[in-house]
């Protein structure tokens, strides 16, 4: 009888423990600068033929802190498209016992796009769990059939950083004589990489890679993460076949499939821009015209169906609505300018502030989550956000710059990098006058114009309440004790690209009093303060994506019955990464001119030179805090 009991309860522990999700299993290594382990990240791909594609997915994280809980994805994806199998959830404590166990009916499932939807197909199946302790590991499983063979996943070996991967693999299964699989290994040389590639099989494999910890200006994480991008040559999509083994050749049957008979709007509206371009020879006003037409007659609202969520709603319904998302603006927009004389393409592009680039040889119709328009202009193209409300015509800011798109032609596709703003491009300049008062209180008058993304980031300001734009300029110059905003006037020049403020300033006690001296800050309004860390190790390059420019010219009138007793010397200064200029200037009318040049560029610089990069950051921020004493006569 003992025996048998032992039996049991051998059982019961074997069933309800696995040694294996053990914290203690953890490689050390593994552990150093992460918050989260990827224990398990298994994924099979089936294409069982060219309509139908089965992914069977199997995850494991050991989430170390609280942190962690933001690095795990316990989410399941699906459409009218996909369906949703089978999904299970089991959670485990540090010891590998399981604790918590769930099936696909305790899921929650909702629609996966935000609230500025107005109505999707895509939904999201996802479990609440909320951790009592740390470390615990979670595991999920679930299995999907989709009709569209398409869209196969990126596979991430390290997905994140502070992420660490102890056994990762990918797998996809298919009929060679029916379809050909592009294949794009991307950072993995570094790696010991187990790969076996045969027709009709490609598997991958690796383990024990350590978490990547985040450094300032460092690579995107996508940019150095590795990864395997998987594309078919042929393929479904919502019953549409399609047979792609170039960028053109997607162009071509995207317009040939997607964009077709898609562009009719109704005689009211022709007419009516028609009118308004009457008399108008200069293509590129015409555009202007039209863009502005769509901005004040449109807003954007996402539409997320139809085929699978990438054909534009036609142009016809926009016209009708009045709304519509990006591939439906955009689209519209093209129509309207076509009516008027002015060829534009519809354009996919990878948008964000993060530069995305479309890789030259993986042609995919999974690349890219936004839509513009490219309207040719000589032998370059000027670019169109239809979905802004407030861009000009033509800038396109931060969300699309300098990467590559794909643009969409009637004969066929091809990637064209974007516009990029650049060092100079981004320049902010400051025109400031001010004066001291004997007790130390600063008023001053500030005329501020702002280019390329300086531009992008201002151009928000004047929809803002008077509430927000005061709290803005408090929050920007924090530095100047008791700062009130007494005035602002904004100009935003949408054809120059320009945005220019006026802003009146005061300050009680801004100069600090030491008996009978006044300390005065000389660069209140234009200081820098973002010096990075230090770092015992550097491990990235230093990337400096976009660069800026600042000029400032300050004329600050001294009070009456002070002289200067201490100025310090001016700068002037020139490295790889930027130059930065200060000079200090005392007039016969009792006043300095304060005059600020300061320039980050653009470019790629090694690890070893972050110690010279943090020391020209860290010099500006000391020159940018320096001060004068004045003493009383």
């Amino acid at each position: 009888m003992r025996l048998f009991c032992l039996f049991i309860l051998s059982c019961f522990l074997s069933h309800a423990q696995n040694p294996e999700y053990s914290v203690s299993q953890i490689p050390k290594e593994l552990l150093e600068n992460a918050d989260a382990v990827y224990r398990q990240d298994v994924m099979e791909i089936e294409i069982r033929s060219i309509k139908e594609m089965v992914t069977k997915v199997t995850n494991v994280w050991t989430v170390l802190n609280s942190q962690g809980d933001n690095l795990i994805n316990p989410s399941i994806y699906h459409d009218n498209s996909i369906k949703v199998n089978k999904a299970e959830v089991k959670i485990y404590n540090a010891l590998g016992k399981e604790i918590k166990k769930y099936k696909k009916k305790d899921f929650k499932d909702r629609s996966s796009v935000s609230s500025g939807t107005l109505y999707s197909d895509s939904r999201v199946m996802y479990l609440d769990y909320v951790p009592t302790s740390y470390p615990y590991t979670f595991e999920i499983s679930y299995e999907t059939t989709s009709k569209n063979t398409v869209f196969l996943p990126n596979f991430y070996f390290l997905s994140a950083y502070r992420l660490s991967t102890q056994n990762s693999e990918v797998s996809i299964i298919y009929n060679p004589e029916e379809i050909q699989i592009n294949t794009v290994e991307m950072q993995l040389d570094n790696l010991s990489v187990i790969r076996e590639l045969t027709p009709g099989f490609i598997h991958y494999k690796t383990k024990d890679l350590k978490a990547i910890k985040s450094e300032a200006f460092a690579p995107y994480f996508f940019e150095i993460a590795p990864l395997v991008k998987f594309s078919p040559q042929k393929f479904i999509y919502e019953g549409i076949a399609g047979e792609v083994k170039s960028w053109n050749e997607l162009g071509q049957w995207f317009f040939n499939n997607i964009l077709k008979d898609r562009d009719e709007v109704s005689d009211k509206t022709l007419t009516e821009v028609n009118q308004l371009v009457k008399g108008i020879d200069d293509p590129l006003e015409r555009a202007r015209i039209v863009y502005e037409y769509v901005q004040n007659n449109t807003r954007y609202i996402s539409v997320q169906v139809g085929i699978g969520g990438v054909q534009p709603i036609t142009a016809k319904e926009v016209d009708r609505v009045k709304y519509g998302d990006c591939k439906g603006l955009s689209n519209y927009t093209k129509a309207l300018l076509k009516e008027v004389g002015v060829t534009a393409y519809y354009t996919h592009i990878e948008s964000g502030n993060y530069q995305y680039n479309f890789n030259e040889n993986f042609p995919s119709l999974s690349e890219g989550n936004h839509v513009i328009l490219a309207i040719p202009n000589g032998d370059d193209y000027i670019y169109t956000d239809c979905t802004s409300q407030v861009h000009p015509f033509g800038f396109i800011g931060n969300f699309s710059d300098n990467r590559y798109a794909h643009i969409i032609k009637p004969d066929g596709g091809k990637l064209v990098k974007t516009t990029a703003y650049l060092n100079e491009d981004n320049h902010e300049s400051f025109s400031i006058k001010g004066a001291i008062d004997d007790e130390g209180h600063l008023t001053a008058s500030l005329e501020i114009s702002s280019r390329g993304l300086d531009y992008d980031r201002k151009q928000y300001l004047p929809i803002y309440s008077n509430t927000e734009i005061d709290t803005y300029y408090k929050k920007r110059w924090a530095n100047v004790r008791n700062l009130q905003v007494n005035n602002i006037q904004f100009d935003n020049d949408k054809r120059e690209v320009v945005f220019k403020e006026q802003v009146e300033v005061s300050a009680k006690n801004y100069a600090s009093k030491s008996g009978d001296r006044l300390i005065v800050e000389l660069n209140p309004f234009s200081k820098y303060t973002s010096v990075p860390p230090r770092y015992e190790e550097r491990t990235q390059p230093i990337i400096i994506k976009r660069g800026f420019y600042e000029t400032a010219t300050f004329d600050l009138k001294l009070p009456e019955g002070f002289e200067i007793e201490t100025i310090p010397n001016g700068l002037n200064t020139s490295s790889p990464f930027g130059d930065y200029v200060l000079s200090i200037q005392e007039n016969e009318d009792h006043s300095l001119t304060i005059t600020r040049r300061f320039l980050v560029k653009a470019g790629t610089h090694s690890k070893e030179s972050y110690t010279d990069f943090r020391e020209f950051l860290s010099n500006t921020a000391l020159r940018d805090n320096l001060k004068i004493v004045l003493i009383k006569n």
